[in-house]
């Protein structure tokens, strides 16, 4: 995958020298890879535009001193897969079912809440400790492409608090009797 390790290794029996060597024009020349003059190349971070390079090696030993060349290996780096993520709503009350979905690769796994599929449902909460304070969750999802490639993508719900509603009677009275009327009066 993009951005991933790769190796090639060559199996020669007597073989004491070494010398890898790449193709970027589908084997027409190959140029010496430098520093590569053990029976294993090892690439770091390969990236996709050296999709379809060919490698080969040069072997030999002590007493042969014209080398043989292997047969060619085509390096194949599969890009990332594009994942994003999206939230049925960004904005809700504290534990209101948000539904998040993701699209782009072929298996997804979120977190938090340890779900998987491409989607799912999350109820975002405020704090209990602090419930008067908003708070937002960053929901990360990673998917997986059929060539087992992997990439993340990011989506934010914010939980809000439920209103305070605070009643006042007018007349202040905590007890009525019959035939006795109170106005009651609501503020958020």
């Amino acid at each position: 995958c993009d951005g991933g390790n790769a190796s090639f290794t060559v199996a020669a029996s007597s073989a004491t020298v070494y010398q890898w060597q790449v193709s970027t024009n589908g084997g027409t020349t190959y140029t010496d890879v430098a520093g590569a003059t053990a029976a294993t190349l090892s690439l770091t971070a390969v990236t996709t535009a050296s999709n379809g390079n060919l490698y080969q090696v040069l072997i030999s030993n002590a007493t042969c001193t014209t080398p043989n060349t292997s047969n060619a290996a085509t390096l194949t780096v599969n890009a990332l897969p594009n994942v994003t993520a999206a939230a049925s709503e960004t904005n809700v009350c504290t534990g209101t079912p948000v539904t998040i979905s993701a699209a782009g690769a072929s298996t997804y796994n979120w977190v938090p809440g340890n779900l998987s599929g491409g989607t799912v449902v999350v109820n975002p909460i405020v704090d209990p400790n602090n419930p008067s304070v908003a708070v937002t969750t960053t929901y990360t999802v990673t998917g997986t492409d059929a060539n087992g490639c992997v990439n993340t993508a990011n989506i934010n719900v914010t939980a809000n608090p439920l209103p305070v509603v605070t009643l006042t009677a007018t007349p202040a009275i905590t007890s009525l009797l019959p035939g006795r009327s109170v106005t009651l009066k609501a503020t958020v």
